[in-house]
């Protein structure tokens, strides 16, 4: 009968909510601003519906094996799946970047800058990223310590930087389009610790990472 195949979108969705639901119960996601808990009582709900419509598309003990494997409970919203191991990378992510040798050479480097040097070339928000990470680390903020996981990005930004400071300056440097004011250019272009450069399947930070499809006929 139709509906008990796995080839059912139904079906499969359902499938697909209970595998999801595990994943972030063992290994955690990878979403920038929300904690596992979030995004596992998003996919308990996403379950719900799926039950609901076979209860409403299939008649009484029609339904798929999936079916009848019992829904998850509901977690805490600020559950996160292996603790220590987001506490050990982040600890390791701040040897490797303290460690960073152009992270040296920046330190080495910036003390002659002007102001507007300083700003136009984001000495801040690069700099910001290893204080944001010891904050972090103090405050056992695990959400926002998952994001220093693969600290490749923020190599990369030290080496960015330090290849400008390798070049001379001009006294001021030009980084914000001749409509926008300072203040615009420092929010948007150099923000510290801006999601943005986490390399995550999240679309936005405004909301839980997990999109499900809800509707199927």
């Amino acid at each position: 009968m139709f509906g008990l195949s796995g080839d059912d979108p139904l079906t499969k969705s359902l499938q697909d909510g209970f595998d999801r639901w595990d994943h972030l119960n063992k290994y955690g996601g990878s979403d920038p601003s929300w904690a596992d808990g979030v995004n596992m009582n998003l996919v308990r709900s996403h379950i719900m519906f799926y039950k609901s419509q076979m209860e409403n598309k299939f008649g009484s003990g029609d339904y798929p094996d999936i079916y009848y494997r019992e829904t998850p409970p509901e977690v805490s919203p600020d559950f996160m799946a292996d603790p220590e191991q987001i506490r050990a990378d982040a600890a390791a992510a701040l040897q490797i970047i303290e460690s960073d040798e152009n992270l040296k050479f920046i330190r080495e480097n910036i003390g002659g800058l002007t102001d507007k040097q300083r700003q136009g070339v984001c000495v801040g928000a690069v700099l910001g990223y290893v204080q944001n990470l010891k904050h972090y680390i103090a405050e056992d903020d695990l959400v926002s310590m998952r994001r220093y996981q693969n600290p490749k990005w923020v190599l990369d930004s030290f080496q960015h930087l330090a290849n400008r400071l390798s070049q001379p300056l001009p006294e001021s440097v030009p980084v914000q389009d001749s409509d926008s004011s300072e203040e615009e250019y420092e929010d948007e272009e150099c923000e510290a610790d801006d999601v943005s450069e986490v390399e995550t399947p999240a679309e936005s930070a405004e909301e839980p990472e997990e999109s499900m499809q809800l509707s199927f006929f």
